[in-house]
């Protein structure tokens, strides 16, 4: 078969862009197609010795054109130069619906416009739902001359892992598991027409190469993609030179050599390359046609015939990295009084996904016009700038069809994702945090992901599947109600989040409504509260007597004690505020003590005791809460000496004692003075597992008794024996701490494999608390391995805990103790694998764990906990960037940059927490490390200059 001939650079053709823009060469461009004639070879006897092939690229690499418009119309040439049509093909992109995609590629083949192509279609449809094996099956509707072979080409391969995905925060499990099934079904089709050797089938994918793991989702694919693999490469200097002179010489056009030199040093470490370049050059010759003196359309009109592109013109349109956000500048200018919806549009068509890459999401125009809530009119004027020919911003191409003129199943897509990453508007800032006094740009992709978020958040409040409460709290009313306002999101943009839009809607009017009447309430309960201590402190004898009196107030007491702990961590309640609380409450209750000491009473005080414990020690005063702790546990052990199998003096006695080992491992530690932990006390660790054992001992009782003694629980409850289960398993993996503490990693692990026993049967219970004990538990035999250096190992247990939080969090979005677990889960694996140098993997993980953690800080931005927790990530992704830089050669701006996140972080900590010295600590450590980096840098910098001066 001979080679293609391109045109010769004198032999002008019509004055017809040659340049794709940002959408990928289709075949009718080949002629234009510059540059890749080896690697088209290469491709294509690739494809003669292999029946599956993956093209696989970074995003903007060029697959779909290499194969579009280079290996197609050479399988096309070597059609026309034969006496026999050698081959046929069927391209395809998976879509939502990569079953029905295919039927319809495969029938095109034949005909799209035949009257026997919808009956067509339908037969091949049957065959391909019908077995594996229908992909041959529908071989005789396709292609049927035994000599022919069928390429299939399914294009973007990756829409497959999102079309399995798409919506798992919205749709029901019964969908979610229809989506797979049908992924895999795709697949098997692909696999099992290309297993044979004799087989006239041949499949073609392309694909982002950061989805090949994604592949080992599916059995038999990675095995597949591995086997005959064409990794696109990057264009060589020469080629790229050749792409951008070829199309302009073939179309009788001409380029100053000084901006072919300047396009070819802006290019050449570009992320998105190819379409950044196609772009630029689609609009230098848009650009060059005024000084050819010819219209924009191509039109002739009277003037210099030859068009010339210039350097004036590239600087005109921004140049190469500014190209294409000053285009999209201009056609948002050009639409005044319709830029929220352009805003709506792009955040509909577009999303960040799991991993952090902004991906398109394709969208049928009808959703596309319910989902903005703005007129059909306005969408469709908004669409027509966007599809353009001249920018290719989105697809299809405005030549095909007017907007007006589109049905409303017609999919809009986004043209390529560099879009999303080079337009301002839609990426934003990187480092913006959307805070007030922020004035950097937060971006449309980041804003709608914050907004899903809050939806999803609002959602889980009137869904009866979570555990979040049905209502808001005061600051919460007037937060989202002051969102709800301003947005004014509707119905068909809230499916995307979990639908349920009437009833998030009268949770966030009723909410907001009663927040006014709640103030009045709280205050009024204030005051009784005072009322009630004004009566005890003037010593009111029939009151301290009145035992119906003692049990309300001590009851509420708790109650707000518990609140004031939970405020106080949360960062909500100041130091000062919460230890005069504390002290007032000890007043109250040392009133007391004259009140006949029944067991009532004395459970009630010893429940408070506990609580208290609790309090002081979020208030660091260990030696109050190791007293209280200790003085529960003595009076709970009185009462069991009389009542040996009494629950309720059991269960607090199971209390005390957990919260003393608590103590007594603390006790153990021995600090430096960075606050590191050096050495272990051999004394309290002892006393810490004696401790414990005796709670695991209590705890295991209780569940004996309930297990002989059905009739004292529910057994029809779906939380039948779920309570005890989880108090063994929590006591249980409170001996395997102390053991590995202790370095018995051996039997560490033997207590958490029997913790993780019961709390895989309690994940069905109603309480997130104990759907949570499975996944907590392998967390910590994965912690264990870590300590005993068995990376892999600990990494196979991280793996499974996130999964079974993953799962839950499909169930449960906008549940806050499911997502602050798994962002613990992503923090640490995170970490494992930053220790083996994985350091793409690690930034991954911290990079979901911040992202959680963020949507978390903007549900409620006064918990220090989480804050705390955000800049832990970013710091610890500074350090993934600092050892990638130091292994690699590479610049330590990432570095700097997670380092620069991480003491905005502390610097709000500190001032949250003004009298905490803590935090004070830890944020002079993160401002010391980041200069340090930040000199380092700089250094390297310094002697690569003078080296490089002294070389010259």
């Amino acid at each position: 078969m001979s080679e293609p001939v391109a045109a010769a650079p004198n032999q002008p053709i019509a004055m017809a862009a040659p340049f794709p823009g940002l959408r990928p060469f289709a075949k009718r461009d080949h002629k234009y197609f510059f540059g890749r004639e080896d690697q088209t070879f290469a491709l294509y006897r690739l494809l003669r010795t292999n029946h599956f092939i993956a093209v696989v690229g970074s995003s903007g690499s060029g697959k779909s054109s290499i194969v579009r418009a280079g290996l197609l119309p050479l399988l096309e040439q070597e059609n026309d130069e034969s006496s026999r049509k050698v081959w046929q093909y069927a391209a395809m992109r998976p879509g939502r619906a990569p079953i029905d995609r295919l039927a319809i590629g495969l029938a095109k083949v034949v005909g799209a416009n035949d009257e026997f192509f919808e009956a067509r279609r339908d037969r091949i449809a049957a065959l391909l739902f019908a077995s594996s094996h229908g992909l041959t099956d529908a071989l005789p509707y396709v292609a049927a001359d035994p000599d022919t072979q069928l390429v299939v080409l399914v294009d973007q391969f990756e829409e497959l892992f999102r079309y399995m995905s798409a919506g798992a925060q919205t749709d029901t499990r019964l969908e979610l598991s229809r989506r797979r099934e049908e992924a895999i079904n795709f697949i098997q089709l692909l696999l099992a027409a290309t297993r044979s050797h004799d087989s006239r089938i041949r499949v073609v994918i392309t694909m982002r190469s950061d989805f090949i793991g994604d592949c080992a989702r599916f059995q038999g694919l990675p095995e597949a993609v591995s086997s005959a693999q064409f990794l696109v490469p990057s264009l060589s200097r020469d080629q790229r030179e050749e792409a951008i002179r070829g199309p302009v010489e073939l179309s009788g056009a001409t380029i100053s050599s000084e901006l072919v030199e300047r396009l070819l040093n802006d290019s050449s470490e570009e992320l998105d390359q190819l379409p950044i370049l196609q772009h630029c050059l689609a609009r230098l010759w848009i650009k060059a046609s005024a000084t050819a003196g010819e219209a924009v359309d191509g039109g002739a009109i009277p003037g210099p015939a030859t068009r010339h592109l210039t350097e004036q013109d590239y600087r005109d349109i921004g140049g190469l990295s500014g190209a294409i956000s000053n285009h999209a500048e201009e056609i948002f200018s050009s639409l005044p009084g319709r830029e929220k919806i352009v805003e709506q549009v792009f955040r509909a068509l577009a999303e960040i996904d799991s991993e952090g890459r902004a991906v398109r999401r394709a969208r049928s125009l009808g959703q596309l016009i319910a989902e903005t809530g703005a007129t059909r009119e306005d969408v469709c004027a908004v669409l027509d700038q966007f599809r353009a020919d001249e920018c290719s911003f989105l697809v299809p191409p405005l030549s095909s069809s007017p907007t007006t003129g589109l049905p409303d199943e017609t999919i809009i897509d986004v043209g390529h994702e560099a879009l999303l990453r080079r337009w301002t508007r839609v990426s934003g800032d990187p480092d913006a945090t959307g805070e007030r006094g922020d004035k950097r740009e937060v971006g449309w992709l980041r804003q709608e992901q914050r907004d899903g978020e809050r939806y999803r958040f609002l959602h889980s409040c009137v869904d009866s599947r979570s555990l979040n409460e049905s209502r808001l709290s005061d600051d919460q009313a007037r937060r989202y109600w002051g969102w709800w306002d301003k947005w004014k999101p509707n119905a068909a943009w809230a499916a995307r989040y979990g639908g349920g839009y009437n009833e998030v809607e009268r949770l966030v009017r009723d909410s907001y409504a009663a927040s006014g009447r709640s103030r009045k309430l709280k205050n009024a309960t204030y005051a009784g509260v005072g009322v009630a201590l004004i009566l005890l402190a003037v010593g009111g004898t029939a009151l301290y007597r009145a035992s119906e009196t003692f049990n309300h107030v001590a009851r509420s007491t708790q109650s707000l004690s518990s609140a004031v702990l939970e405020s106080f961590n949360s960062g909500q309640t100041s130091l000062d505020s919460a230890m005069k609380y504390r002290d007032i409450v000890k007043e109250l209750y040392d009133r007391f003590d004259d009140l006949p000491n029944t067991a009532q009473v004395a459970q009630l005080k010893t429940s408070w005791l506990l609580t208290s414990s609790d309090l002081n020690l979020a208030l660091d005063d260990k030696a109050t809460a190791r007293r209280d702790a200790a003085r529960a546990e003595e009076i709970a052990r009185s009462y069991l000496n009389s009542s040996a199998d009494d629950k309720g003096w059991l269960r607090l006695r199971y209390g005390a004692l957990f919260r003393l080992g608590d103590l007594d491992l603390e006790d153990s530690a021995v600090y430096d003075g960075a606050g590191n932990v050096v050495a272990r006390r051999e004394g309290p660790i002892a006393a810490a597992l004696a401790n414990y054992k005796e709670s695991e001992r209590i705890a295991a009782r209780l569940l004996d008794f309930d297990v002989a003694n059905p009739t004292s629980i529910n057994e029809v409850s779906v939380d039948h024996l779920a309570l005890q289960r989880f108090e063994l398993a929590f006591a249980i993996n409170k001996t395997g701490e102390a053991l590995q503490v202790k370095k018995d990693f051996a039997g560490a692990t033997s207590k958490f494999t029997q913790a993780f026993e019961y709390a895989t049967m309690i994940q069905g219970a109603s309480r997130m608390e104990w759907k949570l004990q499975a996944a907590a538990t392998q967390v910590k035999i994965g912690r264990v391995l870590k300590d005993s250096v068995d990376i892999d190992g600990a990494l196979l247990r991280y793996s499974d805990a996130v999964d079974r939080q993953e799962l839950l969090f499909r169930a449960y979005p906008g549940d806050k103790i499911l997502r602050a677990n798994l962002a613990a889960s992503y923090e640490d694996r995170g970490v494992l694998y930053g220790t083996k140098k994985d350091h793409d993997a690690a930034r991954r993980e911290l990079d979901k764990a911040a992202q959680i953690l963020t949507a978390l800080n903007e549900e409620d931005p006064r918990n220090v906990r989480i804050l705390d927790s955000l800049g832990r990530v970013y710091g610890r992704a500074g350090a993934v960037e600092q050892d990638r830089a130091a292994s690699q050669g590479l610049s330590m701006d990432p570095a700097i940059a997670q380092y620069r996140k991480e003491v905005g972080a502390r610097e709000r900590l500190a001032q949250r927490r003004a009298g905490d010295k803590a935090y004070q600590d830890r944020l002079l450590q993160s401002q010391d490390r980041l200069k340090r980096v930040e000199a380092q840098a700089t250094g390297s910098f310094k002697e690569a200059t003078e080296k490089s001066t002294e070389a010259k």
